[in-house]
């Protein structure tokens, strides 16, 4: 069994529990595991130039066949329309029987792009290149939000930033950036450009005690955690996720399904894994002699890492709910793709360390 596939097993619980729905979801998510570990084999032992990290540098450089910019600039044709005010996020295009999300691999395209864009050992850490490199993530970043989608928005930003001081930018360049991320975020607060959902997961954030739907949910959600004890109530016997009082515990709340079902020793566990392959991302990108794979080694690792933090964190109220799903777990096509040709990519890096 894969990791993908184990990482299936709450999701199946998730499909397991629900009578109208089981056969709907797991069509949607079966294309997907088979393609996975063929995507990290073919990353990893091919030693063509199809999938060499060099291929990805040259496509990505200003001269290459598709240059960072250009590579961001085909997005809009790519992405969702945004959906109805109101609405929930419209993330998805239909291609055939499948549905995939571009903001998914838009992740892996924004950390090319960005290593690319670092690529020399030499390269100018500026202020032109960190202008560059903000306008590289504010275009998919921009798109993306009016699909809308928060959670891959936040995503890209931290990207870009973790990228931007890897490369060694100046310290007043960084300190230039998160003034302006915060200047944006109280803009936005401003303006109201947020929608009513996203204002009420603000507010249930800050008074986690209110009577709001919100605010329910997410009480549900720690209940849940906190029922599992130590060792949980074994699989498929969780009463809080089973019995739907939590929602979205397939995708956005898959560690409350974890949590109640696994106890404190299985989220542990699966924190721990998940650390380990951070840590070995982070270790990659040290042991790298390519810039480049440096970048995108670390790129990878951030991605990860701060995908776990938001998920986990969601479901126990130490950070607002934006809809972040947790890699390998939470149910998606798009997200188990991206996540194994990202692992794919890491030990693709890994054996071409010296080179």
């Amino acid at each position: 069994m894969t990791d993908g596939e184990a990482g299936r097993v709450p999701g199946q619980d998730r499909e397991h529990r629900r009578p109208a729905t089981p056969v709907r979801l797991a069509l949607r998510q079966a294309p997907a595991p088979p393609h996975g570990p063929g995507a990290v084999h073919r990353r990893r032992v091919h030693r063509g130039p199809r999938v060499h990290r060099h291929l990805l540098r040259d496509e990505a450089e200003p001269g290459g066949a598709r240059p960072g910019p250009q590579l961001l600039s085909e997005a809009p044709a790519r992405l969702p329309r945004p959906g109805p005010p109101g609405t929930a996020a419209r993330t998805s295009v239909t291609v055939g029987i499948l549905q995939i999300q571009p903001s998914e691999i838009m992740k892996l395209v924004l950390i090319v792009a960005l290593s690319a864009l670092w690529a020399d050992k030499g390269a100018n850490t500026g202020l032109g290149r960190v202008v560059l490199a903000v306008a590289l993530a504010a275009v998919p970043a921009g798109l993306i939000y009016l699909q809308p989608d928060l959670g891959t928005v936040l995503v890209l930003v931290f990207l870009a930033f973790s990228i931007v001081v890897v490369a060694g930018a100046r310290l007043r360049w960084i300190g230039l950036l998160v003034a302006l991320s915060v200047g944006v975020f109280v803009l936005v607060l401003h303006l109201g450009l947020l929608h009513d959902y996203q204002i009420k997961r603000l507010t249930a954030f800050l008074d986690q005690s209110s009577k709001s739907t919100a605010a329910y949910n997410l009480q549900q959600s720690r209940t849940a955690v906190a029922s599992g004890g130590l060792t949980g109530k074994g699989l498929f016997r969780g009463t809080q996720t089973n019995l739907d009082y939590v929602p979205e515990n397939h995708t956005d709340f898959i560690f409350t399904v974890v949590g109640e079902e696994t106890g404190f020793a299985g989220s542990l566990l699966l924190i721990g894994l998940f650390s380990f392959l951070v840590w070995r991302a982070l270790r990659i990108a040290m042991m790298s002699k390519d810039q480049f794979g440096a970048r995108l080694a670390a790129g990878v690792g951030a991605m990860l890492a701060f995908q776990l933090f938001v998920n986990v964190g969601m479901t126990i109220g130490i950070v607002p709910v934006v809809g972040i799903p947790l890699p390998f777990v939470s149910y998606g096509g798009s997200s188990l793709l991206t996540s194994f040709c990202a692992v794919g990519i890491l030990m693709n890096i890994h054996m071409r360390r010296f080179v």
